[in-house]
């Protein structure tokens, strides 16, 4: 618990950390979309 208090704290000190935490969600979020989607299309084929 004491290094999500940590985390959290840090977030809390330094609101740009927002922007690479939603940067790196998107990402790897699109990542796992293309993954998927390649994968279907080659099992299609």
């Amino acid at each position: 618990m004491g290094g999500f208090k940590y985390v959290f704290t840090y977030i809390y000190t330094n609101p740009f950390s927002y922007v690479i935490i939603t940067m790196t969600l998107i990402t790897k979020r699109t990542l796992v979309m293309r993954f998927i989607f390649l994968f279907f299309n080659s099992a299609k084929v």
